[in-house]
């Protein structure tokens, strides 16, 4: 067990990203990722995944008072929401694997990694949003006997929340959702940006197809 990690079901580290031939890419993973993993509580998790299931350290008690895993849900996600539900996940910022990225990765970081302080599309993605409200109604329904009434709300805010954003119309409830949880949505991104996607909610879908 790390040292600090305590009583924790899920401890997640950083990692060193590298190539095919061990050149280095990024000595933290995590920073150029902007992943924050710092901030791992259930409301940040279930809005956006910031544990990388390589470097994370599980305990058996996890896994097996877990329900059976979703094809819906990528499998760090799930079992970090499930242990920060129980208050029980912890980052420790140190980098203790190298994390390569060859042509046959199934899942990595990606193209973005290279060009990811570049401005993002203000545009609605519809269909992402539609995924994110079925993959969370996937979620809540696995684990509706396992999670806190708390976290339960959460999820439920934020299945309204995605749907919102499904639709051309005023999103008023969107914009209340997202102020409720302005702490972890969009939460890679700077408090400026998120602060300005805030006030533009209400109308973020009108004429978009």
């Amino acid at each position: 067990m790390l040292a600090g990690s305590g009583d924790s079901l899920l401890v997640h580290t950083d990692a060193r990203l590298i190539d095919e031939t061990d050149e280095v890419l990024a000595e933290s993973y995590s920073r150029i990722k902007k992943k924050h993993p710092e901030n791992s509580s259930f409301a940040r998790l279930i809005d956006d995944n910031c544990v990388t299931g390589c470097t994370a350290m599980v305990r058996r008690e996890l896994v097996e008072q877990s329900p059976p895993f979703p094809e819906e849900i990528p499998h760090d996600q799930w079992l970090a929401l499930l242990a920060a539900d129980r208050n029980r996940l912890s980052y420790m910022p140190v980098t203790l694997l190298d994390y390569r990225q060859h042509s046959g990765n199934a899942t990595g970081a990606g193209d973005d990694w290279r060009t990811f302080s570049l401005p993002r599309s203000a545009r609605v993605n519809k269909e992402k949003h539609a995924a994110k409200a079925l993959r969370l109604k996937v979620f809540l329904d696995k684990t509706k006997s396992v999670l806190n009434e708390k976290n339960r709300a959460t999820v439920i805010d934020l299945i309204h929340y995605h749907e919102c954003f499904t639709d051309s119309k005023i999103n008023i409830r969107g914009m209340f959702l997202h102020l409720k949880h302005f702490r972890s949505i969009n939460f890679r991104e700077s408090i400026f940006k998120r602060a300005i996607k805030l006030m533009l909610t209400p109308v973020a879908t009108l004429g978009k197809q």
